[in-house]
């Protein structure tokens, strides 16, 4: 019967004596070979194995203009926030395209001032070009109304509502984003930010609407929920057999 071999932990000094002395392979050269096993015997002349080609992805890198990076301007940009057209506070100019509300990297000038414009609808901005970069103009939105374009039921629920409920799936209000197809889309040009919009059906009007209103019981003043919106509990507090009762008397009466 064969002995069972058991495992055991090499300690490295133990290693140092049988194979020699490490360090040399840290200060001479190292020769890296690749070993394939194969049920065929090997001719005595072997071809000499192709080297491994650099795959670069021409996508991701940088577009150089001279060459070098170090020699590409960085933009600057600067935030200057405006009220009843007059300049109220200048931050500094900073390189990164960054939101400063949501500090969502937009990589370019157009999609940081598309996504200001569309994301952050209490103010409006407004580009101008300067000598080192731009300079945006941040001032309040009047055609703002304030109101919360979700769902009131994501406020007031404790603990919060997850679109996964661990007693199964719950109601909930609807909230609609609107798309809006254009039959040809402009070329990205920043000529657009340097006005503000004069059309009243896209004078920063909210982008996602839906029944954002908020009902309460009568009774216990509690906020009703989408689950219950299709159970009648104002005045439906009798028994059955008085509502039907009553409902007899009426039809009675009629």
């Amino acid at each position: 019967i064969p002995q069972k071999k058991h495992s055991s932990w090499e300690n490295v000094n133990d290693l140092v004596e049988t194979c020699g002395n490490l360090d040399a392979f840290m200060k001479g050269a190292v020769l890296k070979f690749k070993l394939n096993w194969s049920p065929e015997a090997s001719a005595r002349i072997v071809d000499r194995p192709k080297p491994y080609p650099l795959q670069e992805n021409k996508e991701n890198l940088p577009a150089l203009t001279n060459g070098n990076s170090d020699n590409i301007d960085k933009l600057q940009i600067v935030y200057q926030f405006v009220y009843n057209n007059n300049s109220r506070q200048q931050t500094e100019a900073c390189e990164d395209l960054h939101c400063p509300w949501c500090s969502l990297n937009c990589n370019q000038l157009y999609t940081l001032l598309k996504h200001l414009k569309l994301c952050h609808s209490r103010f409006t901005f407004t580009y101008v070009p300067i000598s080192v970069g731009a300079r945006i103009d941040v001032a309040i939105n009047e055609m703002y109304d304030g109101s919360y374009t979700g769902s009131p039921h994501d406020l007031i629920s404790q603990p919060s509502v997850c679109a996964f409920s661990r007693n199964g799936p719950v109601r909930r209000a609807s909230v609609t984003h609107i798309l809006v197809c254009h039959p040809k889309r402009p070329k990205p040009s920043l000529s657009e930010f340097l006005e503000l919009d004069d059309c009243e059906y896209d004078g920063q009007r909210p982008f996602i609407t839906g029944h954002n209103r908020l009902y309460h019981h009568t009774t216990t003043c509690l906020p009703i929920y989408p689950k219950e919106m299709d159970v009648d509990s104002e005045g439906e507090n009798d028994p059955e057999w008085l509502q039907n009762k009553t409902m007899m008397m009426i039809d009675e009466f009629t």
